[in-house]
């Protein structure tokens, strides 16, 4: 049997009507006429609360805007009218305030973005995260995430002495807020407006005099570290991009340079490589010696040697 829906109650209110409000043995509403989508709650208990209800997507939306015997019914017009305004404008204000509750600090979700996106889908999610780890956990660790605002990341990029690294800082901030905008856990992306400092290219090649005493410095850091530092030198590639390879030299022929190859992994998105290697860098990389080569170029930054 299908029960006949209840008449809305509706009635101009006012301060003193909203006093007077009774309980019932079950929870009702009664609408305010002045204010489109305002209601006062009344729970059986006596306790009464202003709501904003609204529809989203063909279903209502039910936004709590706080204790009725708190907020008085002019405030509470005013709160009702400009999450109608929000409606109005494809915003959902309900979900919104849910997201932000659910947020927690920015620690914690920084956290959840790492484990839930980063490993996953960037490569160089260690390099961000100590970033994020040395700048803006220090200030921002036990704020809650919604509350991180444009003017914190100003200051925080004011703090930051090296333009540059306040740049990196900044995308490293703004890929977390923009991954929780896309899960629904903020509203927003504090990091948007926020202008990057303009900054030069300083790249240099080193000159035939600098290369022979890098070469010789090199030595002095222990076989495995040498080694793969004079291949960077050697090949000029990135260490990312030496990390992720299983290399081979091939002997030099007719003359003092071979060909050093670089066979990316099924699932990058580079084309393997064939970069010049002279007659010096004709390395025998196998084995445990092998592992441990490779392994090394992941603890490297992702920049080519001679750029200062």
């Amino acid at each position: 049997m299908i029960r006949p829906k209840r008449a809305a109650r509706k009635q101009k209110l006012t301060e003193l009507s909203v006093r007077r409000l009774k309980p019932e043995p079950a929870a009702y509403l009664i609408w305010d006429i002045h204010q489109r989508g305002l209601a006062v709650r009344v729970q059986p208990t006596g306790a009464r609360a202003w709501k904003c209800i609204y529809s989203r997507q063909g279903r209502p939306r039910w936004l709590h805007l706080g204790d009725a015997g708190g907020i008085g019914l002019a405030d509470a017009r005013t709160l009702a009218a400009e999450a109608m305004l929000a409606v109005a404008r494809g915003k959902d204000p309900a979900a919104e305030k849910l997201a932000e509750r659910g947020a927690g600090t920015f620690a914690e979700l920084a956290d959840r973005y790492v484990e839930h996106y980063a490993k996953r889908r960037n490569k160089s999610w260690e390099q961000a995260d100590k970033l994020i780890r040395r700048h803006a956990l220090p200030r921002w660790g036990n704020l809650r995430a919604s509350s991180v605002g444009r003017a914190d990341v100003r200051a925080m990029m004011s703090r930051i002495d090296a333009p540059v690294l306040a740049n990196q800082v900044l995308a490293a901030v703004s890929a977390i807020f923009s991954w929780a905008v896309k899960q629904e856990v903020v509203g927003t992306n504090p990091c948007r407006g926020v202008d990057r400092n303009a900054t030069r290219s300083r790249e240099r090649v080193l000159s035939d005099s600098e290369i022979p005493r890098f070469w010789s410095a090199f030595d002095d850091a222990g076989l495995i570290i040498s080694t793969a530092l004079k291949t960077i030198l050697l090949t000029g590639q990135r260490p990312g991009e030496l990390g992720r390879t299983s290399g081979t030299c091939d002997p030099p022929v007719g003359g003092t340079v071979g060909f050093w190859k670089l066979l990316m992994p099924p699932l990058a998105k580079t084309c393997p490589k064939t970069v010049s290697a002279p007659e010096r860098g004709g390395l025998s990389v196998e084995g445990d010696f092998a592992k441990k080569f490779f392994r090394y170029f992941d603890r490297i930054p992702d920049a080519r040697l001679w750029h200062f």
